[in-house]
């Protein structure tokens, strides 16, 4: 299927051939994506990634391991970080703001390229969580929740590609969650939206590419424990295309998106 050094060729030929998230572990890509950090085709250093919702959780983990790999993290979240970036600090620029605001959003994405002289990733985490059985769930719940969910990440896909095209190529990951394919009682509306993510992820994937910009998902395989998880980095975890991997592997897998 292709070169075993040419990962990066293989992620851009199967989201558009449609088949991210088909891939079971084991698999070219499982192989591929899981050599993450020891490969210098992966490599995040001096990369400007806009990590949202990176204050606390999953988001907070994502951008710890960016950092360490030498990328520069932007986080626009709605709180402050939980989490000190310590010596790290003159590489992490922290923002507060509404990613469903668009005015908010374009300040973030001015933050990192007036900050750090560019912007190469976007890393959708900031999400929303509804538990309610769907006979009971309400029409502005439902609603609310998707336009967290689903349509403030397409705007964020969309302000993104505006700046990646203009500069050559970039990486768009977006955070989405097992349960978008295997639902689960009183999930019903989180479920739709992580389902509908996916399929924006494809769609975004196969429009793009032309452009140079990178689009693919990946979610948590324990979303009730994921942030405590994704914080032992020893034992974290996240799936990518039906493959199981390391948290520590996350700044692989946004560079074989880009």
């Amino acid at each position: 299927m292709g070169d075993a050094r040419a990962p990066i060729d293989v992620a851009v030929r199967l989201a558009l051939m449609n088949r991210w998230g088909a891939v079971e572990g084991g698999s070219y890509m499982d192989m591929h994506v899981a050599r993450g950090a020891g490969d210098p085709l992966f490599s995040v250093e001096g990369k400007v990634c806009l990590v949202t919702g990176a204050s606390t959780g999953l988001g907070a983990g994502f951008a710890q391991h960016l950092l360490a790999r030498g990328a520069l993290v932007v986080n626009l979240s709605d709180t402050a970080p939980d989490w000190d970036p310590g010596e790290l600090a003159n590489r992490f620029a922290d923002m507060r703001g509404d990613v469903r605001d668009d005015e908010d959003v374009r300040g973030a994405i001015g933050t990192a390229t007036d900050a750090f002289g560019g912007f190469d990733v976007l890393v959708n985490n900031a999400a929303g969580f509804c538990v309610e059985k769907a006979a009971r769930q309400d029409a502005g719940g439902f609603g609310a929740l998707m336009d967290l969910n689903v349509t403030a990440v397409a705007n964020l896909c969309r302000r993104a590609h505006e700046v990646m095209r203009g500069n050559g190529g970039g990486a768009i990951v977006n955070v989405t969650s097992i349960l978008g394919r295997r639902p689960m009682r009183g999930l019903s509306a989180y479920a739709t939206s992580k389902a509908a993510l996916e399929q924006l992820t494809r769609a975004l994937a196969l429009e793009w590419a032309a452009d140079g910009v990178r689009v693919l998902y990946g979610g948590s395989v324990k979303p009730s424990n994921a942030a405590e998880i994704l914080h032992a980095a020893e034992v974290g975890g996240a799936l990518v295309g039906g493959a199981s991997l390391k948290a520590a592997d996350f700044a692989g897998i946004i560079t074989a998106a880009g």
